[in-house]
């Protein structure tokens, strides 16, 4: 059996905030497959990293979208 590979997804979004970011964070942290995230909010597009095993692009879109933000994978 070979191991489970980390995965780095990346997203532009639109969270502003530091209420944004608790917001996020009650989220992304009940993920199970999310092993570690951050928002630079430095980036004007808000960049939301995240460092999963086994998590689609898409999941993390819906949740986004369920929490009120907008977000879009961006290409490797």
């Amino acid at each position: 059996m070979s191991p489970i590979e980390m995965q780095v997804l990346v997203f532009k979004t639109s969270i502003r905030r530091r209420n944004d970011l608790a917001r996020v964070a009650a989220v992304l942290d009940r993920e199970y497959a999310i092993r570690k995230w951050n928002v630079d909010q430095q980036d004007i597009d808000n960049i939301l990293r995240i460092e999963a095993y086994e998590l689609s692009p898409d999941r993390v879109i819906e949740l986004m979208h369920d929490t009120g933000f907008q977000c879009e994978e961006l290409p490797d």
